[in-house]
């Protein structure tokens, strides 16, 4: 008999679609009660200022949660209601659901765990949620000395539900996918033009809104997009691959899901986080950690022409989905998921 999970996160690069797809092919029956909550706008001048005072005279933090929340409360509800019990549920940032939802999902399930992939600083409304989960884990290792005492480290995953981890043809040298940010545009300007002066073959995609910001940095050989890759998109291009980028987002240490991407496709990576290096899967033939201020252009030629170096399978199935949900969820066996020192 399939064992049914909740599972509730933001709709965004339809990154749910495939934590829905790897649940149900490990034999899950799954409750999707995600939504978008990343374009909401207030519905009124009155909404927004009201947030206002809420947020700085009351310390009312959720005020703007349940007006997003809003628009999708009927048909969230309705898929709670139609549910029993379930096994389990599993909130990916929970700060985007009301408390008066949580406390009706915790009803709904017999054990509730919840993951916040972004830093809690970023989203503070988060910490008045934690109380109510039977496990919750950050993947910033500064969170866990944070006020919550409760919280556990994790880190992030691939999705193993695809089985063909063979390599495609590598048509690109150097793949990377990213947002527009104008403070890094130059940087990566510059990195593309070392490339293609390197007879390097790039693939370099930069999301751009508004539109016309992709004329501030002209360049031939990076293609500004205007709709976001989906996940199924981004993983071809990796395939396609020999190497993949991947800038830190300054906001948080942890390791973004596109490290783990490039360990569980044999892929090699060039990253500005550093942290990399204290992991069990590092190696300096296949990781290449750029340091600004002391890394050189001669180094990373010499990393890149150098073979990719295989990584142990069983080293790689412990950053799997299979593996990350059996120990956030307690069902063994699994093998524990700690973030290094």
């Amino acid at each position: 008999m399939s064992k049914t999970i909740i599972i509730g996160l933001p709709k965004s690069f339809s990154f749910y679609k495939n934590l829905e797809k790897n649940l149900t092919q490990l034999g899950f029956t799954v409750v999707d009660i995600s939504y978008v909550d990343h374009d909401f706008k207030y519905p009124s001048f009155f909404d927004k200022f009201y947030n206002f005072l809420r947020k700085t005279f009351l310390n009312d933090k959720g005020y703007k949660t349940r007006l997003k929340f809003k628009k999708y409360a009927s048909e969230i509800n309705s898929k709670l209601n139609s549910i029993e019990k379930a096994d389990y549920a599993l909130l990916i940032r929970p700060d985007i659901y009301p408390i008066e939802v949580i406390k009706k999902i915790k009803k709904k399930s017999n054990k509730l765990v919840g993951y916040q992939w972004d830093g809690l600083h970023r989203f503070p409304a988060v910490h008045a949620t934690i109380k109510y989960f039977d496990r919750f884990f950050v993947f910033d290792e500064n969170d866990i000395s944070s006020k919550d005492k409760v919280l556990l480290p994790l880190t992030n995953f691939y999705f193993d539900y695809d089985k063909d981890a063979s390599q495609n043809e590598e048509i690109y040298d150097v793949y990377f996918v990213g947002s527009f940010v104008r403070k890094r545009m130059q940087s990566i300007i510059d990195f593309t033009n070392f490339l293609t002066a390197h007879h390097f073959v790039p693939k370099i995609m930069i999301y751009c809104q508004p539109v016309h910001l992709a004329k501030e940095f002209p360049n031939d050989d990076v293609e500004y997009i205007f709709k976001h890759l989906s996940y199924e998109e981004n993983i071809s291009f990796l395939k396609q691959s020999k190497i993949v980028v991947d800038f830190l987002n300054t906001a948080h240490k942890g390791l973004s899901f596109r490290t783990f991407e490039a360990l569980y496709y044999d892929k090699k990576l060039i990253t500005t986080n550093s942290e990399i290096k204290k992991y069990d899967f590092y190696k300096p033939e296949n990781i290449f950690i750029w340091d600004t201020t002391s890394s050189t252009t001669d180094e990373l030629l010499d990393f890149m022409k150098k073979p990719y170096s295989k990584v142990n399978e069983k080293l790689k199935q412990k950053y799997s989905f299979t593996n990350w949900l059996n120990y956030v969820l307690d069902i063994p066996p699994f093998e524990e998921i700690k973030l290094p020192k």
